[in-house]
């Protein structure tokens, strides 16, 4: 079944979120999911050629011409709109307005999903505190299974390890769980079926080499909650080559805090788009509008 059956394409009967609030409170009401040709974004005068996760404001007219596409998300109603050209579409309170030409699309996003075209502070991959590779889970990721595997640098030769790992439950700060310690000849592990760790906890761990007192290296993860993974499940682009779905189920990632497989997801867009700018700045984990201001 595609994604657009399962979504389901129908008019939208129910607002979630007025469109004033975003007017009030200065935000960007949708941002491009997609676009193909030479489709314009314009307000007050000025006119850019729109590309994919460029904001939209109330201000903006977005003109698409004969023969090309843009897919947006329009926060205020939850819902992506495909346009084929020609059309004009204009943004207001009362929600976004045909000026002239092809009516578009509406697809309803699934509950749940986030609306947000930046992830929040702590899932950032920026934020991250330490290098890529170093550890994995790194700092303060999701993962989305309860038999993720942990790896760390050994650093060359070979070692003895002991692996200290603390089930923290809700509170990261007060971790009262008691620790397992796991004694291992090679640099990564994964916990058995019997023990799986608990959905939705939150985890210390710390790994000691050649029976060393102090912790070498040490970190903390998530393992995503059920409802959170039921979420991603429903938004998985499966077979479909739809850039669109790719973008949302990235951006729905790196909010769960599952950064790995969101930076995995950049990648194969900025292979295929390579002429879209944001998609090589997520892929190399930094803020799309930063590399846009360096002229990337």
């Amino acid at each position: 079944m595609s994604s657009f059956l399962r979504w389901g394409v129908l008019a939208l009967w129910m607002t979630l979120i007025a469109p004033s609030s975003f007017a009030q409170q200065g935000v960007a009401v949708g941002f491009v999911l997609d676009v193909a040709g030479q489709v314009t974004l314009s307000a007050g005068g000025n006119r850019q050629r729109a590309e994919i996760l460029d904001r939209i404001d109330f201000a903006h007219t977005i003109t698409v011409p004969t023969g090309a596409k843009v897919v947006f998300l329009y926060r205020p109603e939850r819902a992506e709109y495909t346009f084929q050209g020609p059309a004009a579409i204009q943004f207001s309170a009362t929600g976004v307005v045909v000026k002239n030409g092809n009516g578009g699309m509406v697809r309803a996003m699934p509950a749940g999903v986030s609306v947000r075209l930046d992830p929040n502070s702590r899932t950032r991959p920026e934020a991250r505190a330490t290098v890529a590779g170093a550890i994995s889970p790194e700092i303060g990721e999701t993962v989305l299974t309860n038999r993720p595997i942990l790896s760390w640098d050994s650093g060359g030769g070979r070692h003895n390890y002991e692996l200290t790992l603390t089930d923290c439950g809700a509170d990261l700060v007060n971790c009262q769980g008691m620790p397992m310690k796991v004694a291992l000849r090679a640099p990564n592990w994964r916990p058995s079926e019997e023990d799986a760790l608990a959905w939705g906890h939150l985890y210390r761990w710390s790994v000691s080499r050649d029976k060393k007192t102090r912790s070498d290296q040490r970190g903390w993860f998530m393992v995503i909650a059920p409802e959170q993974l039921e979420i991603l499940s429903s938004i998985h682009p499966g077979e479909s080559t739809e850039t669109s779905l790719f973008v949302l189920y990235a951006q729905a990632l790196e909010e769960a805090g599952a950064r790995r497989e969101a930076r995995e997801i950049w990648q194969q867009l900025a292979q295929s788009r390579p002429e879209q700018r944001a998609f090589a700045c997520k892929a190399a984990g930094r803020p799309v509008e930063q590399c846009r201001r360096m002229g990337e």
